[in-house]
């Protein structure tokens, strides 16, 4: 009989596999050792993103989220509360205001490639993305440089596991210790506003309507982590995606349009971000199973991603695929804030990566994967070119 342990390690080395069985034959399954409910194909995952009166964030979109988290970021709100804020995040975290960081993106990212390319390899993870996603989002935040490499302690803490099936009780810890290096920067910028995301939060007005401090420190934070740690994993799945395709590799290299649309299906093909988790506020039928009331289950992209009923041949990487809609970004009211970012960033970085690096090769043997049921990347990735 099949088991699906969210938490195995083999299983989270290649999780596709198995997500294919639980589409199939159990496309709503229930974790019984750790109470909660496991949706993969597209089309519920889709309504699940969709259908926020039956499928609720307010409880926490993590498998084990922080109660300070609870209803104080986009993530872990419903209506009316997560339009309010919405609306006064996106009043500073605009398109014009991303789009005016390609020239740093781009001079961040020559500067980081310069600094390894002369040794013909290097770790994506510790001195390209992790790196270059820092950067970025400490220019925005304002953020000191001298403190990148702790902030990223703490994020990285949160997805290390020592051993199989772990708890996260420490990696929670420190992202407390987080929560409070960001409030005592809010506390700052109310006293000496600056030119920063921090200070233009603060200073945000929708109606009448303000974020409070609370407010400000868990969206900061979690824009930190989804840098730090999203984006930097999706640079490296999607270099060794290209690396198990070399043909299609050679393609981008050759003509760097192609890039935005492998971006895309590396998207699709290879998430960071697995799964996000809801909480059912009524009964609600899945595939011919109930559901019940106040159920915690995990909308999982990574799956839904891979349904050939959504996209045919599924499993095959595929940089010309046309893709109207995938879960990469998740979907509906809580589609990531930051993803026209997190494009930018991985444009600029193929558009410089790949001229430079030539046929590199990947070393998975010495790379160390994470091992989280809702994030998938490496916390070491070697290359050599």
């Amino acid at each position: 009989m099949f088991t699906y342990d969210p938490y195995s390690w083999k299983m989270l080395e290649n999780p596709y596999p198995a997500y294919k069985i639980l589409r199939d034959e159990y496309p709503a399954y229930f974790v019984e050792p750790h109470n909660f409910w496991v949706i993969t194909r597209y089309a519920d995952c889709l309504t699940a993103t969709q259908d926020y009166a039956t499928w609720s964030s307010a409880h926490g979109n993590g498998i084990n989220d922080l109660p300070e988290r609870l209803g104080r970021t986009l993530g872990t709100t419903d209506p009316p509360r997560h339009e309010e804020l919405r609306r006064l995040v996106t009043k500073v975290f605009t398109p014009t205001s991303i789009a005016r960081l390609e020239p740093l993106i781009r001079a961040t990212t020559l500067e980081l490639i310069d600094t390894f390319i002369q040794d013909g390899h290097c770790d994506v993870t510790g001195q390209f993305g992790g790196q270059l996603t820092a950067s970025i989002i400490g220019y925005l935040l304002g953020l000191p440089k001298s403190d990148h490499a702790q902030l990223r302690t703490w994020i990285d803490a949160t997805f290390h596991h020592e051993q199989e099936g772990a708890d996260t009780m420490a990696g929670q810890e420190l992202l407390k210790k987080m929560f409070g290096y960001v409030g005592a920067l809010v506390k700052q910028r109310r006293l000496e506003p600056q030119d920063d995301l921090i200070s233009g939060l603060i200073s945000a007005e929708d109606a009448g309507a303000h974020l409070d401090d609370q407010e400000i420190v868990i969206t900061c934070a979690t824009l930190i982590g989804a840098a730090f740690a999203s984006t930097n994993m999706m640079i490296g799945n999607t270099l060794v995606a290209l690396a198990q395709h070399p043909e299609q590799r050679a393609e981008v290299r050759k003509d760097p349009t192609l890039i935005p649309g492998m971006i895309e299906e590396a998207l699709r093909w290879d998430t960071s971000t697995q799964s996000f988790a809801r909480h059912t506020l009524r009964d609600v039928e899945v595939a011919g199973t109930v559901i019940p009331k106040g159920s915690k289950a995990l909308i999982v992209f990574g799956a839904g991603n891979h349904d050939e009923r959504q996209f045919p041949d599924a499993e095959r990487f595929d940089i010309h695929r046309k893709i109207s809609r995938h879960l990469g970004f998740g979907w509906g009211i809580h589609v990531c804030l930051g993803a026209p970012l997190a494009r930018l960033e991985m444009k600029v970085a193929f558009e410089e990566l790949l001229p430079r690096l030539g046929d590199y090769h990947v070393d998975l043997e010495h790379a160390q994967q994470i091992h989280d049921p809702q994030f998938r990347g490496f916390e070491v990735l070697p290359i050599s070119f």
